[in-house]
């Protein structure tokens, strides 16, 4: 019998209040990794009293919400291949590659509700999630996610943006949000201990579209700084001090496969490790008769071992929600433990720094947003160093009970016209719809004479850090 946390109450009446409105609603539950968003799930399904499918997106993760579920008195099928059983009920737990082809039947239960867990997934417009949602005709949509933000590609870079704020979006608004602080004031995650290893940088290389390292870039940089001899350290020193399970993230399986010869009874797993084995291997190291695991892309999102206690970043990424997840595998408590050691071989702290430090928050005029501190990070171009903070948003677009700028400038701010560069002939505005990244460039390398004073302004007016 579990007895639900405050903040899951909290999470079960808004989760319950979306999925029973008249009205068509699609919105968000946003709990941080360890927060039991299956016991949420549950608890909401147990209280709902019309057909509902649970959608997830691996079979790991359907048996740990199906499981929940049972623990709490439901009764329930399961669909998907994956798990090797295709059964429709009044409650599906089902991952979509298999459902998607059962929307007559669906249609004639009457399915109207849908919960998707991790529904950062998948979203975007186009996508079988969308089409499968469009022609089963479902009506409200409840999601639940850690990470509730897409990595999204322009001409200018690379963004993170908010699902609430993408081109097509699924979802309308964010219902409820636990933040992790609120996680850690709360003893509810394992204290993090971070242990930085400065490298040399200058090997990684974003790809063309500017969402994440090329993965030459990666090799170059793992074996220009010599990283797997220094896992191969870490993982010494960390036994030595009674680490008892040491998860690696390396960048390729070829790297894992030499690692894991170096480490004695180490395993990795990859998206090629058969799936009997995997099993073993993962079943194995929650055990503890392996210590040490080398992964590769696989142990990320629904990986749940408390009793985790060390994480060895060596998989270099600029994809926050990536290094929030690989951080994530070992914040869940356990009474075995007392912290979690991260150690960062990958460069991957000096971007995002603590991921204790991120809040998701919602500023009145201008919508939900992710925050590092005080820095926004969401809608941004990934690599921008200057960045506009939560006061810049506030005094922008707060209430009008705050300083709000916006009514104190010119209107015409934006219209100048570039004069100079490869936009040369285009409106500020212009170039910020089509590459805010060239005026984030402008702003932290060029230098502006004293005639050029208001042009700076005023594309700091523009990226919001005037």
């Amino acid at each position: 019998m579990y007895v639900l946390r405050d903040y899951q109450k909290d999470s079960v009446t808004k989760g319950l209040e979306i999925l029973n409105s008249p009205k068509a609603r699609r919105e968000l539950l946003v709990l941080p990794t360890g927060a039991g968003k299956s016991i949420v799930i549950a608890e909401t399904v147990k209280n709902l009293n019309e057909p509902v499918v649970i959608l997830q997106p691996s079979k790991e993760l359907l048996e740990q919400n199906y499981s929940k579920f049972i623990d709490v008195g439901g009764e329930a099928t399961i669909y998907s291949a994956s798990a090797g059983i295709k059964e429709i009920s009044k409650v599906t737990f089902a991952t979509i590659g298999s459902i998607k082809k059962e929307v007559h039947n669906l249609k004639k239960l009457k399915v109207k509700k849908i919960i998707i867990d991790e529904s950062h997934i998948g979203v975007k417009s186009g996508s079988q999630l969308r089409s499968f949602l469009k022609e089963v005709g479902i009506t409200n949509v409840l999601g639940l996610t850690a990470t509730p933000f897409a990595l999204t590609s322009t001409l200018g870079g690379s963004e993170l943006k908010m699902l609430t704020k993408i081109k097509g979006k699924l979802f309308n608004n964010i219902c409820y949000v636990h933040q992790i602080k609120e996680m850690v004031g709360g003893n509810f995650w394992s204290p993090l201990e971070y242990r930085v290893v400065q490298q040399d940088d200058r090997f990684l290389k974003p790809n063309t579209s500017g969402s994440d390292y090329t993965e030459d870039s990666m090799t170059a940089f793992y074996k220009g700084n010599d990283i797997q001899t220094q896992i191969v350290d870490n993982v010494d020193y960390r036994l030595s001090e009674g680490a008892r399970a040491i998860l690696i993230f390396v960048p390729s399986i070829n790297e894992a496969e030499i690692l894991s010869g170096k480490i004695n009874g180490s395993r990795f797993v990859s998206s090629l490790t058969h799936k009997k084995e995997r099993d073993e291997i993962i079943t194995g190291f929650k055990r503890g008769d392996i210590k040490v695991v080398i992964n590769v892309g696989i142990l990320t999102t629904g990986f749940d071992y408390p009793e985790l206690d060390t994480i060895i970043l060596a998989r270099s990424t600029m994809s926050f929600a990536l290094y929030y997840q690989m951080v994530g595998r070992g914040v869940r408590i356990h009474k075995d433990k007392n912290k979690t050691v991260v150690i960062d071989l990958s460069e991957n702290f000096k971007l995002f720094g603590k991921v204790e430090d991120f809040t998701v928050e919602f500023i009145e005029g201008y919508g939900w947003a992710l925050f590092n501190g005080d820095r926004l990070i969401s809608n941004y171009p990934i690599e921008a160093k200057v960045r506009p903070t939560r006061k810049n948003i506030i005094d922008r677009y707060g209430p009008s009970t705050t300083k709000n700028i916006a009514t104190n400038v010119d209107s015409s701010l934006g219209s100048t016209v570039l004069q100079f560069g490869k936009y040369r002939g285009n409106t500020l505005n212009d170039v910020f719809k089509k590459d805010k990244k060239y005026l984030v460039w402008m702003i932290e390398n060029f230098t502006f004479n004293q005639n050029q004073k208001s042009l700076k302004n005023e594309i700091s007016y523009l990226l919001n850090i005037s």
